[in-house]
């Protein structure tokens, strides 16, 4: 992900149509581990308490995403 979609999508966090955000949701997850930082970064800006909790449920769920897919290639391992 670059730089310009990411800004793109974290302007999108303050969208109050929930399809909105889960659509960045899932574009932050498929982008994977290498977005942590930058999201990270962005929760320590001054943002709406809304976004910060988006950005923590993101952050969360791309942990999620990143546990399972190892837990799952363990899995095949054995």
């Amino acid at each position: 992900m670059n730089i310009n979609e990411f800004n793109a999508l974290i302007r999108l966090l303050d969208d109050s149509d929930p399809l909105v955000y889960n659509q960045v949701k899932n574009r932050f997850i498929k982008a994977g581990k290498d977005v942590l930082p930058l999201l990270r970064k962005e929760w320590n800006n001054q943002l709406t308490m809304q976004e910060i909790l988006k950005i923590e449920e993101i952050i969360d769920a791309i942990n999620f995403s990143d546990f399972n897919g190892n837990f799952k290639k363990l899995l095949k391992e054995n």
